[in-house]
C-alpha cells in the first residue's frame, strides 16, 4: 500500500491524542490525557482518519478496538 500523504496536514496534537486514544481504548480518557473536549478530540480523531485515507479505530462507543496495530 502506497499512502501518499500531506505531513503538514498531521501535527503533534494528533499524533499524541491518537497514541493517548490506542494506549487507554477510551476516546473520553485519550482526550483527558491531551487536555480536549471530547468533541474537539472526535473532530481530530475523524479528520485524521480521513487525512490517512484508512479507519484507525471502529466505530464503537469507547473507540476501544484498534483497526490494523496489532492489538485489540
Amino acid at each position: 500500500m502506497n499512502l501518499k500523504i500531506n505531513p503538514a496536514k498531521i501535527n503533534f496534537v494528533t499524533l499524541r491524542l491518537f497514541c493517548a486514544v490506542a494506549r487507554t481504548g477510551c476516546i473520553t480518557k485519550g482526550a483527558e490525557d491531551c487536555n480536549l473536549a471530547l468533541s474537539a478530540a472526535s473532530r481530530r480523531i475523524s479528520e485524521f482518519e480521513k487525512t490517512l485515507g484508512i479507519g484507525l479505530f471502529d466505530e464503537c462507543k469507547d473507540y476501544s478496538t484498534h483497526r490494523g496495530l496489532g492489538t485489540s
